[in-house]
This record gives C-alpha cells, structure tokens and sequence, in this order.
C-alpha cells in the first residue's frame, strides 16, 4: 500500500506561535472584561441610594402642608449668617453628596457620590461611591483625625494613602467649614423660595473666592471661584438642608463647561448620637 506524499506547498501550515499568543491574550482579555462586567452587575444591588430630588420653586402665599408660605424680610446677609450659626452649633450630621459635573480622581479611583456620617471635631464615617475603569462600586471609609482607613472585599481595614483621602469632617469644621464659607460670600442674593422633599425651604447664592473653595474641599477645588448656593429650612432656624459648590469660568481661557465642578450636598439628621470608632488596620 503506498502511502501518498504531498508536496510541501499542499502540507496545512500550522499557525505561528504569534498567532496563538495573539489568541490566547484575547480570550484573557474577554475573560477579564467579562469579570468587570460581573463586578458591576454583582455591585448593582444593595447599593446605597445617592439620588437627590430637585429643588421645586413655589410663590409666596403657596400652601404646603397646610401652612401658607410667606417671604422673608430679611437681607441675604442676614440669612446666611443665621445659616452659618446654625452650622457652627452642630454636634453632627447626615450628608448625601453627588458630584453632578467634573471629575474628582482621588489616588485611582473616581469618587461619583457618598453618603457619611459627621462628627464633631474631625470624624466621619461613609459609603463612597467610586469607578476604576469600568467597575463602579462602593468603599466603606471612615476618617479620624488626620487618618483615614479604607476597608476591602473581605472585611480588612486599611490605612488610605496620602492621595486617597477625603476630608469630608472638614464641610462642619468652625475655620473653613460651611459656615464659615457662608460668612464670606460676596453679592449675596436670595433667591425665592422652593421645596425639597415637600418641605419649605429659602434660596440663596454668593460667589466665594478660591482659597474658601480650597479651605472648604481640602484642596481639591480651588483653582476658581465658585458659585454657592444654600437651601435653609424656613423654620427661621437657621438649618442649612442643601449646599451646593459650581466652579466659574474665571478669567483666561473659557473652560468646557463640563470640565467645571458641580457639587450638591443634602444635609439631613443633624445632631443625632453617632459613634465613629478608629477601626483596627491590618
């Protein structure tokens, strides 16, 4: 029986190694973006809820619960710094904070929103909402003093790198807190008033200048003036129940508008007991 011989042109090549690296990095590849994607389905559920509702503009002589709404007779000025002693009295709170425009890189990770608790001096305990290239989850990290810690996928506390931190205790510190900043802005306006969450509350806005931008974000804004406008409950307390930072174009080159940070924090639960303990870090 003769055995056929081909020809060496007719033989099947056999693929270049080449080839197969190239095939076998992009099923790695797909494995790992298939992980991703894994990630961020498994991390959509169970998340906090980061959204806030719109302020709704309502005319005096309105009626909302049942009580008719007047204006106020008294100057922007004097409503912010009943605001601000309002804020330099408080013990602690409950804030929601989104970053509604402009990107806030913290060491690797985008920060998008957060939900903490504050404590009186220099302590805070939150949920930080973040995205690493495509997965978005969220990190628990709790802040004391000039430290902050981080916890991972099993339950270990970490301490957080000099670039990582936030200083989210810094928005009810006396010095550059958010009284303070009320205290300082310029062309104080009032607004109208407006409703959050179907309660009444006065609208105002200022412009601060950049190093209260600076004192008041850490440093991690502050290269512009801001527009700031704050929502105060109109129980004539004082209470500062929404607080919002938009950076201006400045002077110079005209900024993509999308580039300019926007900033919202919701205020809610002051002076409620609250325990932040410095956990243990591995």
């Amino acid at each position: 029986m003769k055995t056929e011989v081909k020809p060496p042109d007719q033989l099947p090549k056999s693929r270049p190694a080449r080839f197969k690296l190239v095939r076998r990095a992009g099923l790695v590849g797909l494995g790992l973006l298939l992980a991703v994607v894994g990630l961020v389905v498994f991390r959509s559920f169970n998340q906090t809820n980061y959204n806030l509702t719109e302020p709704e503009k309502i005319a005096p002589g309105a009626t909302v619960a049942g009580k008719t709404l007047a204006g106020t007779a008294h100057t922007p000025a004097e409503m912010l710094a009943q605001g601000a002693v309002f804020m330099d009295g408080i013990q602690s709170l409950h804030l929601n904070w989104q970053i509604r425009q402009g990107k806030l890189n913290v060491g690797q990770a985008e920060i998008k929103a957060a939900s903490a608790d504050l404590l009186q001096p220099d302590r805070f305990k939150a949920q930080v909402k973040v995205q690493i290239l495509f997965a978005s989850f969220e990190l628990p990290v709790i802040g004391v003093g000039n430290e902050q810690f981080q916890r991972d996928e099993l339950g270990n506390w970490h301490r957080s790198k000099p670039e990582e931190t936030i200083n989210l205790s810094g928005l009810i510190d006396k010095q550059i807190g958010v009284g303070s900043t009320m205290l300082k802005l310029q062309n104080p306006q009032y607004i109208g008033l407006e409703t959050i969450d179907g309660l009444p509350v006065y609208h105002l806005q200022g412009v601060a200048g950049a190093a209260s931008v600076a004192g008041l974000t850490a440093n991690r804004l502050g290269q512009r003036e801001a527009t700031i406008e704050v929502w105060l409950d109109q129980s004539h307390t004082g209470q500062v129940d929404q607080f919002s930072i938009k950076e201006l174009g400045g002077s110079g080159p005209t900024p993509a508008a999308n580039s300019l940070a926007w900033w919202v924090f919701r205020f809610t639960a002051f002076n409620q007991p609250i325990t932040i303990d410095k956990p243990k870090a591995s």
